[in-house]
């Protein structure tokens, strides 16, 4: 009976402090420039590439494209999302093979819809497109900042052109919620050589409301 009292007193006392946030951020290094909405770009000289965390207010808008969804109140899988930006700077084709978060030891692939099928399995998911929402799109306008999807169109090509510049969200199973900083490492080809690109990530937990909160962190805190 204490025991029962005691869940009861901490659930109210969580409710009285308002709702936690969760945030995933890149943290910024001589590689990796931050910007606004989150988003972290590394430049060399064969890409531009930036990614920035995909909300599930932002995948629900998404959704209402009937295009990604034949129901826009299908459930939402809980998985993490990201939008991957990948501009083409150099002079030869350029190949996108894939990418993976890793934490520890412990190293996995981005999910793919195959993967996606397997693990989710209830008909709720059935409206959801999956395959659509993951498959690569050209930005019709690469120089400013673009809505996705209207911005962007279906792109066949298996590898990016020169110039241009190729968006894709990219879905990836949440890390145990005791990993407070994870990688996310993305695979580029070219002239046959694959090339890695990676994002040190930090987790972020605060209250949104009430006297006492957890703040959200400074990006330059302590990392891993």
């Amino acid at each position: 009976m204490k025991h029962l009292l005691k869940l009861i007193i901490i659930f109210c006392l969580s409710c009285s402090h308002g709702l936690i946030e969760r945030s995933e951020t890149a943290v910024p290094d001589i590689y990796v420039s931050t910007g606004r909405l989150g988003k972290a770009v590394i430049k060399n000289a064969y890409t531009e590439l930036s990614i920035r965390r995909v909300s599930e207010k932002e995948i629900k808008q998404i959704l209402s494209n009937k295009a990604f969804a034949s129901d826009s109140t299908c459930r939402i899988p809980r998985l993490l999302f990201f939008m991957l930006t990948i501009k083409n700077t150099g002079e030869f084709p350029l190949f996108f093979t894939g990418g993976s978060v890793l934490y520890g030891k412990i190293r996995h692939s981005a999910v793919e819809p195959e993967k996606f099928r397997q693990k989710f399995t209830s008909p709720m998911y059935d409206s959801f497109n999956f395959d659509k929402l993951t498959a690569a799109r050209r930005v019709i306008s690469p120089d400013i900042e673009f809505d996705f999807p209207a911005d962007t169109i279906n792109y066949k090509l298996d590898f990016i052109l020169p110039d241009e510049t190729v968006v894709r969200v990219m879905a990836f199973d949440y890390p145990p919620p005791a990993v407070t900083g994870y990688r996310l490492e993305f695979v580029l080809k070219i002239r046959n050589l694959p090339r890695t690109i990676g994002f040190n990530m930090k987790r972020f937990e605060y209250r949104t409301k009430g006297n006492r909160f957890i703040r959200k962190p400074d990006i330059d805190e302590d990392f891993f």
